[in-house]
């Protein structure tokens, strides 16, 4: 029988950071520009 190995945690990358930044960024401009637009007086 094999021992699984334990799991270390690791720090996400630079990169990997960015690209959920940038992911969460488009995600929020969608939404934004969904809403509807609210009343100018």
């Amino acid at each position: 029988l094999e021992v699984p190995r334990a799991r270390r945690p690791t720090k996400p990358t630079k990169a990997s950071r960015t690209r959920r930044l940038d992911a969460k960024r488009r995600g929020a401009q969608r939404k934004r520009e969904r809403r509807r637009p609210g009343s100018e007086d």
